[in-house]
């Protein structure tokens, strides 16, 4: 399996070019988790490799449309605030987006199209720890939803809740600061960028990494 044509110019080589360039930019990886294999919803997960910071949205259909339209959707939404308050968040969150190859992620270029200062890219075929950052997260979403869990009695509150936790654990990579309080003290995203995801501060104390969080939710 080889890159399409249409991704030269966003090649694994091209990110790591550009990031050498650009080494204050977000970086951003994508990718999405699947629950049981009968099951219908998948979670797109969006990471901050600067902050070890991710999030999710719930996707009911798992299609390159569905994926598109929820990233269009958070971008506007973004781009709104930026436009009212005056922030960066826009321009830097939407500066690097490394995917893989799965075909939900096929619509993204033409994000290229409707803004040149958004840059995709796509790690080589089968090669997922090219974003290794997004998949080590994801073993702490396995912590509390185990694989082969279906997601689909979650709602994205419920989603948040997860990974409101997650974010709330402190990283030694981020000098004992949790992920939660690097994206809060970045002034290109902060408190506007965390209230518009619907992700909070859970305290130290009250973090839940295993499936007890599930039982909390459904409370």
């Amino acid at each position: 399996k080889v890159l399409s044509s249409k991704k030269i110019g966003h090649k694994y080589s091209n990110y790591l070019l550009y990031i050498k360039e650009h080494p204050d930019a977000l970086i951003i990886q994508l990718d999405s988790v699947i629950g049981s294999l009968d099951g219908k919803i998948t979670v797109l997960t969006i990471h901050i490799v600067n902050y070890k910071f991710q999030f999710g949205i719930l996707l009911q259909h798992h299609t390159k449309e569905e994926v598109f339209n929820t990233l269009n959707s958070l971008f506007s939404k973004m781009k709104g605030l930026e436009d009212t308050y005056g922030l960066g968040m826009y321009s830097a969150f939407t500066e690097v987006l490394l995917t893989d190859n799965g075909p939900e992620f096929d619509a993204l270029l033409d994000f290229c199209d409707l803004d040149p200062n958004i840059h995709i890219f796509y790690c080589h075929p089968l090669s997922s720890f090219e974003k290794g950052s997004c998949e080590r997260n994801h073993v702490l979403v396995r912590y509390i939803q185990y694989k082969g869990w279906s997601f689909d009695d979650f709602t994205q509150t419920d989603i948040n809740c997860l990974f409101s936790n997650i974010n709330s654990y402190p990283r030694k990579s981020l000098n004992k600061k949790t992920p939660y309080q690097a994206v809060l003290n970045d002034p290109r995203l902060g408190k506007e960028f965390l209230d518009l995801i619907g992700i909070y501060k859970v305290d130290c104390d009250d973090v839940t990494l295993n499936p007890s969080l599930l039982r909390k939710i459904k409370k």
